[in-house]
């Protein structure tokens, strides 16, 4: 090959070059620099994909729970003497769950009984002058017959109010003896005993219940959704609940109440985050499945809740809370 062949193609590669070098340039430039959107490339997070119109199910995170719980508030003027369940504890209705220390009540009453013994005999005593100012009121002289009929009127009040005295303390005794006869609390429900909270405060200061009853026999759901995804659910929608262990053994159910009052906020950074969340603190809302069966369900199974709209097994599915 003479030179000046050779000459021509490496003029030729050289050219190729800078027209390569320019082009991948100007793709920097564009991307770096502010170019237009129609020569830009966007990369889409995992959350885009995952929640694009693919034709996924959405999942929501569930838990079994009784349909009533029953909340026994103890007497704050009373002192507990002993509790005879402890956590667990299956109960039937009419069960007994503790009793009041009812020593001060007995005490109390013995006392007030004497008080109405007390007031008995002052009105047999204002009896007794009554009748010696009313004999010597007949012995006495006119002008001062007045006088006895004075004290005979004030000894007739006296009574009078001991009378109502004397009721009070009855009333009085009947409450206490009342508080007596229903110091043993029991169960209202048939269930299970959830807790026991002796200092009747929550983790977080409030105000809770001594005792904590959860009713057996029917069940609900409770599920968990974000509020990115709070108008995908409404009361009625029907909805297949999936255990986690077998995808296989569902249950049918129908969406009662979508609670919008009872507000939490959490992260959602987990294995069953919000696809639209991106990880990021976001608030979520309870909602509750009234179910067409409970066979084969516990009392606190977690569970999957899916919406109802005829998908098969071959579907895939997004888990969100």
């Amino acid at each position: 090959m003479n030179k000046k062949k050779v000459g021509i193609i490496i003029a030729a590669v050289v050219v190729v070059a800078a027209a390569a070098g320019g082009g991948l340039w100007y793709f920097l430039k564009g991307n770096n620099a502010g170019g237009s959107s129609a020569d830009k490339v966007y990369v889409e997070s995992v959350a885009t994909l995952v929640s694009a119109n693919t034709g996924a199910q959405n999942r929501y995170s569930g838990v079994v729970e009784p349909q009533e719980t029953w909340e026994v508030n103890k007497n704050s003027e009373k002192t507990v003497k002993e509790v005879y369940v402890k956590e667990g504890d299956a109960v039937d209705v009419g069960t007994p769950l503790f009793v009041y220390d009812t020593e001060t009540l007995e005490s109390e009453i013995e006392q007030t009984k004497l008080e109405v013994e007390g007031l008995q005999n002052d009105i047999t005593n204002y009896q007794a002058q009554i009748k010696q100012l009313n004999d010597e009121k007949n012995t006495a002289p006119e002008d001062e017959k007045f006088n006895y009929t004075t004290q005979v009127q004030g000894l007739q009040n006296n009574i009078k109010q001991s009378q109502y005295n004397i009721e009070s303390k009855k009333i009085e005794i009947q409450k206490k003896q009342d508080a007596i006869n229903n110091a043993t609390v029991t169960s209202q429900i048939a269930g299970v005993v959830k807790s026991i909270n002796e200092k009747e405060v929550d983790s977080n200061g409030n105000t809770a219940a001594y005792m904590t009853i959860l009713a057996t026999g029917d069940y609900r759901i409770k599920g968990t959704i974000s509020e990115q995804n709070i108008g995908a659910l409404s009361e009625g929608q029907s909805v297949i609940i999936r255990s986690r262990v077998d995808e296989n053994q569902t249950w049918s159910g129908t969406i009662s109440k979508v609670d919008l009052e009872n507000q939490e906020t959490s992260n959602n950074n987990n294995m069953y985050m919000d696809s639209s969340s991106s990880g990021q603190t976001s608030s979520k809302y309870p909602f509750y499945v009234s179910l067409n069966t409970t066979d084969g369900l516990i009392l606190g199974q977690h569970v999957y809740v899916e919406l109802d709209e005829g998908q098969t097994e071959k579907k895939r599915w997004n888990l969100v809370i």
